[in-house]
C-alpha cells in the first residue's frame, strides 16, 4: 500500500508540474514556432536604419549638465553617452526664430552625435549660433545645415575638446566655424561659404586639425588664426575670399600650412593668399598652391622669426609673390615663384634670412632686399632667377659671377644656380595605393617625350604616345597600311634569362604581328598573333602554341585588349627554369606553354628582343609597354604586372650621372624619369641626386609620401541572448575598423539581408524588424579606398520577453493579423495543456479511488 501511495503521489507532481511549465514558457515556444513560419516567407525587404528617427521641427535644443534622459524629447535618442552607444539627434529642423542658439550642449562629457539637421536664424549675441557647443567634448557634428544664422553657423566655445565637425554646410553666416579656448578638435570636409566674416576662426585654440574643407567666397578670410599653436592646416581649398585665403596673427606659433589652395578668379578681390602678422614664429608654410592674388601671394610682417616657407608655388601676384617686413630669422627654400607682377620676392627691414633654392621666374623684377645681413645662398647652392646673365663656362650648373641683389642691403647671390634645379614632381606629399597606369620596367617608357623614338629602340614608324587603355606612356608602332613595322632593341649577350612585356594590337589577321628574339640576324624563339591562337615556327613551318601539358590551346588573342607575355630561353646547356638546350617557352596571361625549340636549331645567345607588325592592307597599331629582362639589376620579374610608383623631376641642368635614394639607402642609377616598385606600406622618403662632368653635386630636397595597398579589417560585436546567434530587437551591434599603418579609415558600411547599404556611425539594433533569421554584412574602405572584403555574421531575431508571460493574451484594438498570431499560439499550445490537465485529472481520481477502496476495507 505504501509503493502505490507513493506512486500516485509522483504521478500527480509530474502532472501538476508539466502544466506549470507549458503555461509559464508557452510565449517562448510559441514565438519560435511563428519566427520560424514567417522567416520562411520573407524575401526581399527594403530595411530602413533602425536609428533614423522622424522628421521633426522645433526652435531649440537645449542640454546641460548631460542631462539627456531628462529632456524627454522624441527626436533625441538616449543612448549610454559611450564611445559605442552615443546619444543622438538628427534630422531636426530648428527655426532659433532670431533668439539665442538652435542647438546647445553645455557642460558635458558624454558622447553624443548631432546629425542632419537643419538649423537658421539663431540670435546676434555674440555667442550664439546654429549649433553651440560649451565646456563640452566627445561629440560629433556631422553633415547638418548651418545657415542664414546672425552670429555663427557652429561656435566651440571655453574647453570643448575631442569634438568632430565633418562634411556640415555652413554658410550666410557671420563665422561659418568659430573656435574659442578649445583644443584638439577636428573640422574637416566641411564648405564654408559666403558668410559676412571668415570660413572658420580659431581664437586662442591648439593642436585642432583643419583638413579638406572648402572656405571660399567669404568677405573677410577662408580660414583665420589668432592666439593659436600646433595646429594643422592641410589640404583646404581657400579661394575668392575678400581679404586672404588664411589669416594668422597674433603669438601663433607651431602651426602647419601644408598643401592648400589659395586662389581667385580675379571677379573677387582676394589680397593675399597667406597673411601672417605679429609675433607669429616657428610656424610651417609648404607646399601650397598661391595663385592670382590681388596684392601679394604670401605676405608676412611685424616680428615673424623662425618660420619656413618651403616648396610653394606662387605666381600672377598683382604685386609680389613673397613679402617680408621686419621679419628675421626666416628660411625660404625650394620655392617656385613666378610671373608675379612686381618682385618675386622683396624683402622689407629684414635681418637674417636664408633664402636658396628657390626659382625666380619671369616675375616683372625677380628679386628686392631693402634688409640687412640676409643670405641668399647657402654657402653651396643659390637660386635660380631667370634673368640672371652671367655664364656657367665650366658647365657646373654654378654661374661664374654672383647675382646681385636689388635693393639697399647690396645682397649678392654667390652661388645663383644657372639653370633650373632639379625638383621632384611625383611622387607628391600624400597616400598612394598606387599610381594608375604606370608599370615598372627596365622599359617603361616614362622618360620619352611623345612622339619620340623610345631611348635604346631603334625602328620603323616607332614612337612613345602619353596613354593608352589604362597603360602610361607606351611604345606604338603604326602599321600604316599595310608595311612591315617594327621596333628592336638590342641589349648584352644573354645565353639564358626571362623577358616580359605588355603588348596590344588594334587588328588580328592571318598576316599576323611576330614576337622574335634574335642572336643578331639569327632568329631563335620565333612565335606571333594569329586569329584566335597563337603560333610558333619551325624552320619554315607554323605550329599551335599549346599550354604545357599539350592538351589545351593557349589563352585567344583579343583585339584591342592588353597582354601579358614572358618568354624564358635557355641557349646554353639547359637548365634554366628547367628548359632543355635551345628551347623556350612562353607565359601568356598567366597561363605556360609546352617547351618549344628555337627556329633555325642551336643559338649561342640572345641579344635583341624585336616586334613587328603584319602587312595586311589596313592600318592599326601595335603597342608595347613594361619591357623587362631578367638580367637587370634594378629589375625583378614579375615587376610589371603591378601598377608601381612614378619617379617624375623637372631637370634642366646637365647631369652625368643621376640617382635616386629611398629611405636613406644606397643610391640607385637612373636615366631619367622612371618607375620603381612600389614600397610597403607606411611612411618613406624619397630623393633625387645628380653629378656633372667635373663632379659639382646636386639634389633635391626631400619629397615624404606614404604608401596604402591593404584594406582595413573590421570586426562585429555583440551580446547575444541565450545561445550564439539569438538576439532581440535591443540586441545593440557595434562595428570597429582599423588601417593599422595605412592612410586611415574613411567609412564603415553595414546592410541588412538585401537592403540598402548603411553608413555606420553608431550602435545599432534590428527594431522595428520581425522576428526572422537575418545576415548582416559589413565592410570598411579607407581614405585612399582600399576596400575591404566583405564580412558578414547569421543572427536569429526573437521575441524574448524580460518577465514571464501568461499564456494567452488578447488585448482590445489588436488588429487581425495580431489576433490571427495569438489564435494560432494558443491552437499550438491546448494539446500540451490538455494532456497536462488530463494526467492531474487522472491523479486525482486515482487518489479518491483509492481512498474510497481504503475506506471500504476499514468499514468491513
Amino acid at each position: 500500500m505504501k509503493f502505490k501511495t507513493t506512486h500516485l503521489t509522483i504521478l500527480i507532481t509530474l502532472g501538476f508540474l508539466f502544466c506549470l511549465m507549458i503555461i509559464n514558457n508557452n510565449n517562448f515556444f510559441a514565438d519560435i514556432e511563428i519566427n520560424e513560419r514567417k522567416s520562411a516567407n520573407i524575401t526581399e525587404r527594403n530595411f530602413k536604419n533602425p536609428n533614423t528617427s522622424g522628421h521633426w521641427k522645433t526652435n531649440h535644443i537645449h542640454i546641460l549638465n548631460d542631462n539627456w534622459s531628462a529632456t524627454a524629447l522624441d527626436w533625441i535618442q538616449v543612448g549610454a553617452g559611450t564611445p559605442q552607444n552615443p546619444h543622438i539627434i538628427e534630422n531636426v529642423t530648428i527655426n532659433a526664430v532670431g533668439m539665442g542658439s538652435g542647438i546647445i550642449i553645455e557642460d558635458s562629457n558624454d558622447y553624443f552625435i548631432i546629425r542632419n539637421c537643419t538649423v537658421y536664424n539663431s540670435g546676434i549675441v555674440s555667442s550664439d549660433a546654429a549649433i553651440l557647443l560649451r565646456n563640452t567634448d566627445n561629440g560629433q557634428i556631422i553633415e547638418n545645415n548651418c545657415s542664414n544664422n546672425k552670429r555663427h553657423g557652429i561656435h566651440l566655445r571655453e574647453n570643448c575638446n575631442n569634438n568632430f565637425l565633418l562634411r556640415n554646410n555652413i554658410s550666410n553666416n557671420r563665422n561659418g566655424i568659430f573656435l574659442y579656448l578649445s583644443d584638439n578638435n577636428s573640422i574637416s570636409g566641411n564648405t564654408l561659404e559666403y558668410n559676412d566674416y571668415n570660413g572658420i576662426y580659431l581664437d586662442s585654440s591648439d593642436n585642432n586639425t583643419i583638413s579638406e574643407n572648402n572656405a571660399n567666397k567669404n568677405k573677410q578670410d577662408g580660414i583665420l588664426l589668432i592666439v593659436c599653436n600646433n595646429n594643422t592646416i592641410t589640404n583646404n581649398t581657400a579661394n575668392d575670399n575678400d581679404r586672404s585665403g588664411i589669416y594668422v596673427t597674433i603669438y601663433c606659433n607651431d602651426n602647419v600650412v601644408s598643401g592648400n589652395n589659395m586662389s581667385t578668379d580675379m571677379t573677387t578681390s582676394q589680397w593675399y593668399g597667406i597673411f601672417m602678422t605679429n609675433n607669429c614664429k616657428n610656424n610651417t608654410i609648404s607646399r601650397n598652391i598661391i595663385f592670382n592674388n590681388t596684392i601679394d601671394g604670401i605676405y608676412i610682417s611685424n616680428d615673424c622669426t623662425n618660420n619656413t616657407i618651403l616648396e610653394n608655388t606662387i605666381s600672377n601676384s598683382t604685386r609680389d609673390g613673397i613679402f617680408l617686413r621686419d621679419c628675421h630669422n626666416n628660411t625660404i627654400l625650394g620655392n617656385t615663384v613666378k610671373e608675379n607682377n612686381r618682385n618675386g620676392i622683396y624683402l622689407e627691414d629684414c635681418i637674417n634670412n636664408t633664402i636658396y633654392l628657390n626659382e625666380f621666374i619671369a616675375n616683372s623684377n625677380n628679386a628686392m632686399d631693402n634688409g640687412t645681413y640676409n643670405n641668399w645662398d647657402n654657402d653651396i647652392l643659390g637660386n635660380y632667377y631667370s634673368d640672371y646673365l652671367g655664364i656657367d663656362k665650366n658647365g657646373d650648373g654654378i654661374g661664374d659671377i654672383p647675382y646681385a641683389i636689388p635693393g639697399t642691403a647690396g645682397s649678392v647671390d654667390n652661388f645663383p644656380i644657372s639653370s633650373p634645379i632639379i625638383k621632384i614632381v611625383t611622387p607628391e606629399n600624400k597616400t598612394y595605393k598606387s599610381m594608375a597606369g604606370y608599370y615598372h620596367a627596365t622599359y617603361g617608357f616614362e622618360n620619352d617625350n611623345d612622339g619620340s623614338l623610345p631611348f635604346g629602340w631603334t625602328g620603323s614608324r616607332c614612337s612613345v604616345i602619353e596613354s593608352l587603355g589604362n597603360h602610361k606612356k607606351v611604345m606604338e608602332i603604326d602599321n600604316n597600311g599595310g608595311d612591315i613595322r617594327w621596333a628592336d632593341n638590342i641589349f648584352n649577350q644573354q645565353t639564358n634569362g626571362t623577358i616580359e612585356f605588355w603588348i596590344r594590337t588594334g587588328y588580328i589577321q592571318n598576316d599576323p604581328q611576330r614576337i622574335r628574339v634574335l642572336e643578331g640576324a639569327n632568329i631563335g624563339p620565333d612565335f606571333r598573333i594569329m586569329i584566335s591562337e597563337w603560333h610558333y615556327r619551325i624552320g619554315g613551318i607554323w605550329y599551335d602554341i599549346y599550354q604545357e601539358n599539350g592538351v589545351d590551346q593557349m589563352p585567344a588573342p583579343v583585339v584591342n585588349t592588353w597582354m601579358h607575355v614572358k618568354i624564358e630561353f635557355e641557349c646554353g646547356n639547359g637548365g634554366y627554369k628547367g628548359l632543355s638546350p635551345d628551347t623556350y617557352r612562353v607565359i601568356i596571361d598567366n597561363i605556360t606553354s609546352q617547351e618549344i625549340g628555337f627556329r633555325f636549331g642551336d643559338r649561342d645567345y640572345i641579344d635583341t628582343l624585336s616586334f613587328w607588325t603584319g602587312t595586311a592592307a589596313v592600318s592599326y597599331k601595335l603597342c608595347i609597354d613594361a619591357v623587362g629582362y631578367s638580367w637587370d639589376d634594378n629589375y625583378k620579374i614579375g615587376d610589371n604586372l603591378n601598377e608601381d610608383l612614378l619617379l617624375n623631376f623637372k631637370n634642366s641642368t646637365n647631369l652625368d650621372w643621376m640617382g635616386y635614394s629611398l629611405d636613406a639607402q644606397t643610391n640607385r642609377t637612373i636615366l631619367g624619369n622612371t618607375t620603381i616598385p612600389l614600397p610597403c606600406d607606411g611612411m618613406h622618403t624619397i630623393q633625387i641626386f645628380g653629378n656633372n662632368s667635373i663632379g659639382t653635386k646636386f639634389q633635391t630636397l626631400s619629397r615624404s609620401f606614404t604608401v596604402d595597398t591593404i584594406a582595413p579589417s573590421s570586426l562585429i560585436s555583440y551580446i547575444p541572448h541565450i545561445k550564439p546567434n539569438l538576439v532581440n530587437e535591443s540586441t545593440l551591434f557595434t562595428l570597429n575598423a582599423h588601417d593599422f599603418s595605412g592612410s586611415g579609415v574613411s567609412i564603415i558600411k553595414y546592410k541588412i539581408n538585401n537592403s540598402e547599404e548603411f553608413e555606420y556611425s553608431t550602435p545599432f539594433n534590428l527594431s522595428g524588424l520581425i522576428p526572422a533569421h537575418y545576415i548582416i554584412y559589413y565592410y570598411a574602405v579607407d581614405l585612399v579606398g582600399n576596400n575591404e572584403t566583405e564580412d558578414s555574421i547569421y543572427v536569429n531575431l526573437v521575441e524574448i520577453p524580460s518577465t514571464p508571460s501568461t499564456p494567452v493574451i488578447l488585448s482590445n484594438g489588436d488588429d487581425d493579423d495580431d489576433k490571427e498570431d495569438k489564435a494560432e499560439a494558443i491552437l499550438g499550445y491546448n494539446i500540451l495543456i490538455l494532456v497536462g490537465m488530463c494526467l492531474l485529472t487522472l491523479g486525482l481520481l486515482t487518489r479518491k479511488r483509492w481512498k474510497f477502496i481504503k475506506k471500504s476495507k476499514i468499514s468491513k
